[in-house]
């Protein structure tokens, strides 16, 4: 590649990476139909393995992680201070949405459920509605209002800690300290757990385990990437040529493996080797060195909206599945599919208006001060 294209500005938003927070959301949205044991899907295989979506947002969490650690460390440090900042903020954004999904899933839960279920799965829902429920400690899963939400339970806790140890290492110190320190702290808890536990881990500890692993390889493929092959950085065109053939082979894998059934020995090896190929396709997306067509066709609008609304998508498919899984179940399985993906988006673009439309009423701006904002942007980026 020439140097007047490596020079080009990159995008303030990585299109790739939001079409397939939007993409990956159907496909969970796919598992969680699944799981409705009403619906008839017997042998078939689709979305069997589609739980593997939430190790592309852990990742993709870590890598945005890494950049908040590094500017983190260009200023004053107030360690307690600004971590529990830190969490807040990831908190308070989720506040609203994840209040009214919930209300929504409590909702549905008491029009479908008996007496003696609902109160059930009320109590067990309860951890959930604080967003506490893998602070708890349980040996199976429970019937939670949202299950997809034992996701960000799992990731506020695994970011406290990281981003506690990684800012507290001294700015002298590479970043990698602070990761070392982390996985340390972390293997000794593990550790002090499973001899409490004679090794018999819980559904939740588990989860947190998976969560801190994979937030961690995130940030360190942030600093990878930063180092080489961040967009100042020219390369070859046959290194250019490599990085698109994995970059897409990575994710046809990834989606590949979400509807195929194996088991025992070969299920893990394939499962073990779809994560490090779907691993090097999200790095290789953030470096946006990639097939250029293809980042292009991915920068627009239309993208960039769609992957905003993987987040509803995914909070709110849950109470979709719950209803439909008891009121058309004597559907055609494909026509209860369609209706429960078709549903959720539609009422996910309906939430994400409504709440587009609250915010551009709270913070007024002229077409001008648009202008200068992204003029300032411009010269930060």
């Amino acid at each position: 590649m020439n140097k007047k294209e490596s020079n080009q500005k990159t995008p303030r938003r990585n299109g790739m990476i939001e079409i397939m927070r939007f993409l990956v959301s159907l496909m969970i949205i796919g598992y969680h139909c699944r799981k409705a044991k009403r619906l008839p899907w017997k042998n078939q295989s689709c979305f069997l393995n589609s739980f593997i979506g939430v190790e592309f947002f852990f990742i993709v969490s870590g890598y945005l992680m890494g950049k908040s650690i590094e500017r983190a460390k260009t200023s004053e440090i107030n360690v307690f201070k600004d971590t529990l900042i830190f969490i807040w903020r990831k908190v308070k954004s989720l506040l609203i949405i994840h209040f009214l999904a919930n209300i929504i899933a409590l909702v549905i839960i008491i029009s479908v459920h008996d007496y003696v279920n609902l109160k059930k799965r009320i109590l067990n829902g309860l951890p959930g509605l604080f967003l506490v429920q893998m602070f708890d400690v349980w040996d199976n899963e429970t019937n939670e209002w949202i299950e997809a939400e034992w996701y960000i339970s799992s990731m506020l806790i695994s970011m406290f800690f990281i981003y506690l140890i990684c800012i507290s290492s001294d700015k002298k110190f590479k970043w990698y300290i602070g990761i070392i320190f982390s996985m340390v702290f972390f293997a000794v808890i593990t550790l002090i757990y499973g001899l409490i536990r004679k090794w018999k881990f819980t559904y939740n500890y588990t989860q947190n385990i998976r969560a801190y692993c994979e937030i961690v390889i995130g940030i360190i493929g942030y600093q990878f990437i930063k180092a080489k092959l961040n967009p100042k950085i020219e390369i070859s065109n046959i290194t250019y040529y490599i990085i698109s053939f994995l970059e897409i082979f990575g994710y046809i894998v990834f989606f590949v493996f979400m509807h195929i059934s194996l088991n025992g020995i070969k299920y893990i090896i394939l499962y073990g080797l779809t994560t490090i190929f779907l691993i090097i396709s999200i790095f290789l997306s953030f470096s946006q060195k990639g097939n250029k067509l293809i980042h292009r066709l991915c920068c627009n609008k239309v993208v960039y909206y769609l992957g905003i609304l993987s987040l509803p998508i995914y909070l709110f498919h849950t109470s979709f599945v719950n209803l439909y899984s008891y009121k058309i179940s004597n559907f055609p399985l494909a026509l209860c599919v369609f209706i429960i993906f078709l549903s959720s988006i539609i009422f996910s673009i309906i939430y994400q208006t409504i709440y587009d439309k609250l915010n551009e009423k709270k913070e007024p701006q002229t077409s001008e001060s648009k202008v200068e904002i992204q003029k300032k942007e411009n010269i930060n980026a």
